[in-house]
């Protein structure tokens, strides 16, 4: 097929007659034609899927189908993620039956790709508001909060959907930690929050994670609760292990040393060992240093040891050292070693390549300060379910990015 090209003398011989609003209105009418263009294209489609329905073409009569076509109804308005709110679209009718289209989704607004652009916007640190204002710049839209609330109640759906589904995975290693939250309207079992100008409390996200054999981090299952009880953790673990979620033989459970989530895992995991995250360790020597200086030099000796042995019983001796040598110094922060270090090393007692992974939740912490940029954009959760939702979502795009599994709005 040729291509026809215009020659410079036929550009040069027209531009003088272009009037100047082509070059100004450009975009704008180029859109208006598109959306034009998308309108006819989805009546089209939506006629083609009628046929089907009826398997005749229009007037064709016979057989012992009793469905007719009758007419087309107005749709007033759909919102699509490419051009906006198409308006007055026709929509096939039928006479004995009910025209359900797979293109259309009955009495829906938006399309489904516009509602997970609007929750991309979402969990990449927009607020409702923010997100309004978005769309209001791209596409001229005045959709209320209450919409894009709406938008964000469907992931309740798909968050109970992940509450029920089936794990049957064996992990190599178990990461259990909480984050705080601030919840404006909480459950009767929340704390109330000290010095809180509103009425509102504060509340504990109890989060598992899952070494995978890969090397893959998945978080697997987190629950809203006053504190990291015993209790509270031992339901959420329970929960995971009917659904399948197991341990190998010798896999660690990684924890910061709370006594509620060390007592619960130990319940249900009773013979896998216990790994004290060393980050929180090192760090729990500041309630018993006397001074900053102290401190930061105990904190510098412990670092060395962890950095320094890659075999267990020499870090041991190690500590030892360390710990008669802060006996005459400061007897507290002495006796605190002295109670956990042993817990620190399990890490050690596994293949080198393990150490990084399993030493720390430090990668469960950096998980919680990605969602706490998010928690802070929205300041006070309203409810419950607000917050679960807010906290799924981020979950789901940081499986992703460990797993490779898409997220259901990708």
């Amino acid at each position: 097929m040729r291509t026809l090209k215009p020659s410079n003398r036929s550009i040069s011989e027209t531009k003088d007659f272009i009037p100047q609003d082509f070059y100004d209105d450009f975009w704008s009418d180029t859109e208006l034609k598109m959306k034009e263009l998308l309108r006819e294209t989805l009546q089209t489609a939506l006629q083609c899927e009628a046929g089907e329905h009826v398997k005749r073409e229009w007037y064709e009569r016979g057989g012992e189908n009793i469905i007719y076509r009758n007419g087309t109804r107005v749709r007033k308005s759909l919102i699509s993620h490419l051009f906006g709110e198409i308006r007055d679209f026709e929509i096939p009718r039928f006479r004995n039956a009910i025209f359900s289209s797979k293109i259309l989704v009955r009495y829906a607004r938006r399309t489904r790709e516009f509602e997970n652009a609007v929750l991309t916007m979402y969990i990449n640190g927009q607020s409702c508001r923010r997100v309004k204002k978005t769309l209001k710049k791209l596409f001229g839209l005045d959709l209320s909060a209450a919409s894009i609330s709406a938008i964000l109640q469907a992931a309740q759906n798909k968050l109970d959907e992940w509450r029920r589904k089936r794990i049957d995975r064996e992990y190599s290693a178990l990461l259990l930690d909480g984050v705080h939250i601030n919840l404006r309207v909480g459950l009767k079992s929340l704390k109330p929050r000290k010095n809180a100008k509103k009425d509102s409390t504060s509340g504990v996200i109890i989060t598992v994670m899952g070494i995978r054999k890969d090397g893959a981090k998945e978080i697997l299952g987190f629950k809203i609760c006053s504190g990291e009880s015993r209790d509270e953790c031992y339901g959420l673990l329970m929960d995971l292990y009917n659904r399948g979620f197991r341990l190998e033989p010798g896999a660690p459970v990684i924890h910061d040393g709370s006594e509620g989530l060390a007592v619960a895992a130990t319940e249900v995991f009773p013979f896998n060992p216990h790994q004290l995250c060393v980050f929180h360790f090192i760090q729990g020597i500041n309630e018993y240093a006397s001074s900053k200086e102290q401190s930061d030099k105990i904190q510098k000796e412990l670092s060395a040891i962890y950095s320094m042995y890659i075999e267990q019983k020499d870090a041991v001796r190690a500590f030892e050292k360390l710990v008669k040598r802060l006996w005459k110094v400061n007897l507290e922060a002495a006796a605190y070693i002295n109670r956990h270090f042993i817990l620190t090393l399990t890490y050690l007692t596994y293949d080198r390549s393990l150490h990084e992974s399993f030493k720390t939740t430090n990668y469960l912490e950096r998980t919680f300060r990605e969602i706490n940029r998010k928690i802070y954009d929205v300041g006070v959760f309203p409810n419950l379910r607000s917050a679960e939702r807010i906290f799924f979502l981020q979950v789901i795009e940081l499986n992703s990015k460990e797993t490779g599994e898409l997220p259901y709005y990708a």
